[in-house]
């Protein structure tokens, strides 16, 4: 375990970068304790990655502090993953060292939800065919039944149609899908529009809400 002086300056730094990268970033200090036994010792924006104060790495981590330690390495960078919500994130992790002192891991995760979103919008913008074709491997068909099962337990949750649900259901209901990574899947927007009676850019102002509220 590193020193409470440097684990407090480290946790600094998770501070300072969760300010400057902003909500969309996960950022968390592992101990560098060895024998698979590295705990999180300061963490900003957890939820996004699942991980809490106290826990062990997440999986990907995992494997990243393995590599580090494996190879000698300074760094592990732009490994991807995907969260138990659904949420897939790009990483980077970091051997963190302090006058000569092993002192943790130091890892970035970026959530690229609002990432595929835009990109999804601008896709819109530019051909009006956001909903192209699905990712590779991932046949239409499938696509099709995903979208259609999260439209379903929308409706379930809220026992009535969508269509016929107020404004601050529609925000409530955007923002449980969104937490559920409902978003991830390509032509979701398009589809909750419709369901709802809305346009594709009325459910991207309620994300936006729903987003700027949490971070607050």
């Amino acid at each position: 375990m590193p020193s409470p002086s440097v684990a407090g300056g480290l946790a600094a730094v998770v501070r300072g970068l969760s300010a400057m990268l902003g909500s969309d970033y996960c950022i968390v200090l592992y101990s560098a304790a060895g024998g698979q036994q590295e705990q999180v010792l300061a963490v900003a924006n957890g939820h996004l990655a699942g991980i809490v104060p106290g826990g062990r790495p997440i999986a990907a981590d995992r494997s990243a502090i393995d590599n580090v330690r494996l190879h000698c390495a300074d760094y592990v960078a732009n490994y991807f993953s995907r969260t138990d919500a659904g949420r897939r994130l790009r990483s980077c992790l970091m051997r963190a060292a302090a006058a000569g002192e092993p002192a943790g891991y130091l890892a970035v995760h970026y959530d690229l939800t609002q990432a595929e979103i835009l990109k999804d919008m601008v896709a819109g913008m530019l051909d009006g065919n956001p909903a192209a074709d699905p990712p590779a491997g991932e046949p239409k068909a499938r696509l099709d039944d995903l979208i259609g099962e999260g439209l379903r337990r929308a409706r379930q949750y809220l026992g009535k149609p969508l269509a016929f649900a107020g404004k601050q259901e529609k925000i409530q209901l955007v923002e449980r899908l969104d937490h559920e990574g409902f978003f991830l899947l390509k032509g979701s927007i398009e589809a909750l529009a419709q369901e709802m009676g809305n346009t594709k850019y009325t459910v991207y102002s309620y994300l936006r809400e729903n987003r700027i509220r949490v971070a607050d």
